[in-house]
Parts: structure tokens; C-alpha cells; sequence
């Protein structure tokens, strides 16, 4: 049996859908087992079956077939046992991080017979909630269709050092304009800018 799944294990290395397939059936029994003993830590039986194969084909694509199988190393080199340790180990994985998760929620939601609140870790940053990113591209739109209100000058010096990040001094040396008026302009084209927000 060993001879054959390494073939098959070299064939799937190689490429061969075939091999794969063959190989996760010959594990279907054992597949069963894992589901019907780890199936409260997923949300479908179809979840955690795809967690067993998703173990499976990561163990075939890993295992080296250079080394032989050798008696005395039975447990790392042997096919069949390797396999088994994947999924066993990634139902392990996945059902302690699981628990850990379910634990943290628990304890902050019902503490005391008095429902408190998520754990901050939940919870997205304020920054990538959905309407944060809605109102930032709003206010983003807003100041592009303000700059676009400016006249020309203004609107290439205030992108040119609020936007690119250049100096004054680079601004008036790339532009041909002294130093104190590139701050002049900007500065009457931010308070035009600001008239035109509020």
C-alpha cells in the first residue's frame, strides 16, 4: 500500500489531478472520523471537510520522495503516516484556535451575568470600517473638485508640496518663482480652499 501512495503522491506532485483525487478518497474514512470528531469547531460539515483535504494536498505537495522509506524511520518517512499527522494536526490547530476565539468572546460578552463589550481585537481599526473608507472618499472627491475650482498656479504649487511632499525651496527652483511668494500663493490658495469646503 506504501508503494503505491507514493506513486501516487509523485504523480500529484507531478501535476496529476487524478492522483490527488485517488489520494483523498483512500482517506475518505479517515476524513470522516476527524469531521465527526472535531464537526462543533466548524460552521458546515462541508467546512471541515474542506479543512482535511485542504491538509492533505498541502502533506502531498510537501513530502519528500527522495528519501526513502526506511523500517527504523517509519514515522517520518511513511506516506500513510504523514498524511494522517497533517490532518489530524490541522484539526487540532484549527479546534484550539477556535476554543481560544470562543473563550475571548464568552468572556467579554457574559462576565458576570452583565453583557459587556467585544473584545478590542473584534472589532475592524475605525480607519478600514465601511463607512470611514465611504466618508474619507467622499472628502477626498470633495478636495479634488476644490483644487480643480483653483487657478492653475495655486492648484500645481499646493498638489506639488502638500501631495508630492516638495519643498518650498525645490518648489520655487523647479518653478521659476521665489521662495516667498511660492508661500504667498499657497497660502491664498489653502484659504480659498478652506471657503470652499466649509
Amino acid at each position: 500500500m506504501t508503494i503505491s501512495l507514493r506513486h501516487c503522491v509523485r504523480e500529484a506532485q507531478h501535476g496529476k489531478h487524478e492522483a490527488v483525487l485517488f489520494l483523498l478518497h483512500e482517506f475518505e474514512p479517515l476524513i470522516r472520523k476527524y469531521v465527526k470528531k472535531y464537526y462543533m469547531y466548524y460552521e458546515s460539515l462541508e467546512e471541515a471537510i474542506s479543512t482535511a483535504d485542504h491538509a492533505i494536498v498541502d502533506c502531498i505537495f510537501t513530502f519528500d520522495l527522495n528519501k526513502q522509506d526506511n523500517p527504523k524511520d517509519y514515522k517520518t518517512n511513511n506516506v500513510q503516516r504523514r498524511l494522517l499527522a497533517a490532518v489530524h494536526n490541522a484539526f487540532e490547530y484549527e479546534s484550539y484556535r477556535k476554543q481560544c476565539y470562543l473563550k475571548c468572546v464568552q468572556k467579554n460578552i457574559v462576565e458576570s451575568d452583565i453583557v459587556t463589550d467585544f473584545p478590542y481585537n473584534c472589532a475592524a481599526p475605525e480607519e478600514e470600517t465601511p463607512e470611514h473608507c465611504l466618508l474619507k472618499k467622499d472628502r477626498k472627491e470633495q478636495v479634488w473638485k476644490a483644487l480643480n475650482k483653483l487657478n492653475e498656479t495655486q492648484r500645481t504649487l499646493i498638489v506639488a508640496h502638500y501631495i508630492h511632499n516638495q519643498t518650498y525651496d525645490y518648489i520655487s527652483k523647479k518653478y521659476g518663482i521665489e521662495k516667498s511668494k511660492v508661500r504667498r500663493i499657497i497660502k491664498r490658495g489653502l484659504n480659498v480652499l478652506r471657503c470652499l469646503l466649509e
